[in-house]
């Protein structure tokens, strides 16, 4: 036999479960999002970006020679 505080409390810890989901979905869309754009942007500017990183190694080279 159920009883009413039991329903209660049945209830909250599936709202509690769902919000939890709903979060650790969105953590995991923004970060799917995140990688996307990393891979995308040197696959675009292939050039410039390696342009760039030799560019930089360069100076810290030179800083530290």
């Amino acid at each position: 036999m159920k009883t009413k505080h039991s329903e209660e409390a049945n209830e909250a810890a599936v709202k509690k479960n769902a919000t939890v989901f709903s979060i650790l979905f969105a953590v995991s869309m923004v970060h799917l999002l995140n990688d996307t754009i990393q891979s995308i942007v040197p696959a675009i500017f292939p050039r410039q970006v390696v342009y760039e990183c030799k560019k930089a190694t360069q100076k810290e080279q030179i800083r530290y020679a």
